[in-house]
């Protein structure tokens, strides 16, 4: 699947997201990543890049991602889950869910380059995994952050 890496770089200033509730930088990782933590406990989403590869984490209830990602517990399992972008199916494959922090892992990239491409477009996203409800991640659009994180990502996919 391509990434929309160049439409983002195309955006103009003008048509970045400037809410502080959007997309922020997490400096605390080795790796570009950003999260968006819906509001009113809603679920949160981390976006990862490592050698230029996406990775995904959702948490479920909220919480910030790097809790989730430094949580020590070996309670996990392996889940399938599901990605709808605008109500259609686009992703069906494992997670790793962790059982005390309710934080959901991708195995693959597909589903972050998903969630990559439906931010830049302005899609509707939501995800389900098994035996849980279906969630409205409730991305905003693109922020200075999420510009920030596609670059960082180029650069590191070309060299």
């Amino acid at each position: 699947m391509k990434i929309a890496i160049a439409s983002v770089l195309a955006l103009s200033s003008a048509a970045l997201a400037s809410s502080e509730a959007g997309w922020q930088r997490l400096e605390t990782l080795s790796n570009p990543a950003i999260q968006y933590i819906a509001p009113d406990g809603g679920p949160g989403t981390l976006l990862t890049c490592a050698n230029g590869n996406y990775g995904l984490m959702i948490t479920l209830d909220g919480m910030d991602a790097t809790e989730a990602l430094l949580d020590s517990s070996r309670r996990r399992r392996s889940l399938n889950g599901e990605l709808f972008v605008d109500g259609e199916a686009t992703y069906k494959g494992g997670f790793r869910y962790k059982l005390a922090t309710k934080a959901a892992e991708a195995y693959e990239r597909k589903p972050a380059a998903q969630i990559f491409n439906a931010v830049v477009r302005g899609q509707k996203v939501e995800f389900k995994l098994s035996g849980k409800s279906i969630k409205d991640l409730e991305l905003p659009g693109v922020n200075e952050a999420f510009r920030e994180f596609a670059k960082e990502c180029k650069a590191q996919a070309s060299g």
